[in-house]
């Protein structure tokens, strides 16, 4: 059993309670370590799961939209120096829905950005950059079809790649795609990409290889047969596309992100449900270089219902960030998961009840940043970016043997002890489900016992939030800033 697990059992005499320490922890759970308040205006804002980008140096960039008016929403962009705060966001343009994407030129860290704006009845697709020190726009699109939804990403060199879903004069909706790598912008329609009839929820994510192929993810086919397809040009700069159906275990599939690695291999994360709504699985998809066959689907989620937020790859080891759904409602709870360990393992980052979205990046250094929407209410949502600890799936030594205290019969709660605990406690399945918050009661323990406690620990009866009896199985207790996982055995 690792090191940073330990058992407690019940026996009719009396009752033994036994924790390890936090500090045996596996750097592949989500371990808090800050979190940056980086808006301060009480308007409403979205979030798209392409809201954050990381550069070489460290430096964090993300874009959002805000509110205006009821018909109007902004542009906005705020970046994060290594080792230093989040300067003042500036508004970079107008746009007409709640979603903009960001990409970031690792090297110089200048930013990208793509979004729409209104054109009459329509909305067009933009893009800007601030490599002058400015945000210069560009026009996309300068038709009479409605566009949607962009995606961007960039070569090594700055060249800029944007996929976005249009619907065409015969109210068909496709895939367009747009490159300025030869020095001016050139967009196509991808004929062969079939949305159809609700095609402008149909979210394509783009990627581009090292070699310049471009890769598209998005929702495809119709309704209520939906699937994620997968494009990629012939060549660079190609107009000719493949096209294929990417298969899980989901019967209906929405949501996806592609990645192209050096080796030419693809990694992908799609979510879905069973086409009403619920349950949302989320599933890991790999293709090995030189072949076009797509290894079978594994689930990353387990039981819990999962809808991915975010998605990021650090050399061959995925990451993404989920929503608890329950039933078809969002829970505004968000978690990490990643195969780091060698299997896929689930762990919260804030799973409040009022933090939703969670775009993703990871640094040099393996830590994570999540941006995340957070509030009670819609309208004084605030952008966080909440930091992990190195996402490596290295144990750290442990400082410290399990504590194990004995307590009378008529007692059963057990010690949780985190350092730096700060607040509640929240005890959580190894699928994410929240079973209980707990905050500190040194009462429950009695005076006999009272000296015997950590002096920052927490009380659990092994009772969920109705006083149900959990089973016996792998929990983990969570804290701002600390986390541990242990085994309760019945």
């Amino acid at each position: 059993m690792p090191t940073n697990m330990t058992r407690y059992s019940r026996s009719p005499t009396r009752l033994l309670f036994g924790f390890a320490l936090v500090a045996g922890l596996a750097r592949a759970q989500w371990v808090t370590t800050a979190t940056d308040t980086v808006t301060h205006s009480f308007v409403r804002k979205w979030l798209s799961m392409q809201a954050l980008a990381i550069d070489s140096t460290g430096s964090l960039h993300g874009a959002w939209t805000e509110q205006v008016t009821t018909t109007l929403r902004r542009v906005v962009y705020a970046c994060r120096p290594a080792d230093s705060s989040w300067r003042e966001p500036v508004t970079v343009a107008d746009s007409t829905n709640n979603h903009c994407a960001i990409a970031v030129e690792p090297g110089t860290g200048h930013a990208h950005i793509a979004w729409t704006v209104p054109t009459g009845t329509t909305a067009d697709v933009m893009y800007a950059t601030n490599r002058s020190g400015q945000w210069q726009s560009t026009r996309l699109s300068s038709d009479s079809l409605a566009e949607w939804l962009p995606s961007i990403a960039l070569e090594p060199d700055g060249a800029a790649h944007v996929a976005w879903i249009v619907q065409d004069i015969t109210d068909a909706y496709h895939i367009a795609y747009a490159t300025n790598r030869s020095g001016s912008w050139r967009a196509q329609v991808l004929q062969g990409s079939q949305l159809g009839g609700f095609g402008s929820g149909a979210a394509p994510w783009l990627a581009v290889a090292p070699d310049g192929i471009v890769h598209v993810t998005y929702r495809g086919g119709d309704y209520p047969e939906y699937h994620v397809h997968h494009a990629q040009n012939v060549n660079p700069d190609d107009t000719v596309w493949t096209y294929e159906i990417l298969a899980t275990g989901n019967p209906a599939d929405y949501t996806s992100a592609v990645y192209a690695a050096d080796s030419g291999e693809l990694f992908a994360v799609v979510s879905g449900d069973e086409g009403w709504g619920m349950p949302c699985h989320t599933y890991f998809l790999h293709r090995p270089p030189n072949t076009n066959q797509w290894d079978p689907a594994e689930l990353m989620t387990a039981s819990a219902s999962a809808s991915m937020r975010g998605f990021a790859q650090d050399g061959r080891l995925t990451h993404c960030t989920w929503e608890r759904i329950n039933g078809n409602i969002r829970t505004e709870e968000i978690y990490h998961c990643s195969n780091i360990r060698g299997f896929w393992y689930n762990s919260p980052i804030r799973a409040d009840g009022i933090t939703s979205n969670g775009a993703l990046a990871l640094d040099q250094e393996h830590r994570g940043y999540c941006l995340v929407l957070a509030g009670a209410a819609m309208d004084s949502q605030q952008v966080y970016c909440v930091h992990s600890a190195p996402l490596t799936g290295v144990e750290e030594p442990s400082v410290a043997a399990p504590v194990r205290l004995s307590a009378p019969a008529s007692v059963s709660r057990v010690p949780v002890r985190l350092s730096g605990l700060a607040g509640t406690v929240r005890v959580i399945a190894s699928d994410g489900r929240l079973i209980r918050a707990l905050r500190r009661d040194m009462t429950r323990f009695g005076s006999a016992n009272r000296d015997r406690v950590p002096s920052d620990a927490v009380l659990w009866d092994g009772c969920d939030r109705v006083g149900c009896a959990v089973p016996a199985g792998v929990y983990i207790a969570t804290s701002e800033g600390s986390s541990t996982r242990f085994v309760l055995v019945r």
